[in-house]
């Protein structure tokens, strides 16, 4: 991918390609750390990754492929909903939350 900064610093700008290794290197512990906080929430809850049937991926973090291996090597035996842009499944779920609520 390409990463480009219009006048960053003192009009300097910023251009540079990052390959998608060199990104998921770069990410690594932020992906570890997302899977511990998966693991920490079902522990504190008493739940295991078999007590999961299915896992919505929210945020646009949920279209980063080595995040999404990761979350299915957790949940090995789930299906991983995603037909939904994962930028949009927050506001849907609370439009629909909404109308319920208004009883629609």
């Amino acid at each position: 991918a390409n990463c480009f900064v219009d006048s960053l610093y003192d009009g300097m700008d910023f251009d540079c390609n990052v390959s998608r290794a060199r990104f998921e290197l770069i990410c690594s512990a932020l992906f570890v750390k997302c899977i511990e906080a998966i693991k920490k929430l079902l522990e504190q809850v008493g739940l295991g990754t078999d007590d999961i049937s299915k896992v919505v991926l929210c945020g646009g973090s949920a279209r980063i492929p080595k995040l999404q291996q990761m979350i299915r090597e957790l949940f090995p035996n789930v299906d991983l909903l995603n037909s939904i842009p994962p930028d949009e499944v927050i506001p849907i779920g609370a439009a629909i939350d909404a109308g319920i609520l208004l009883g629609r």
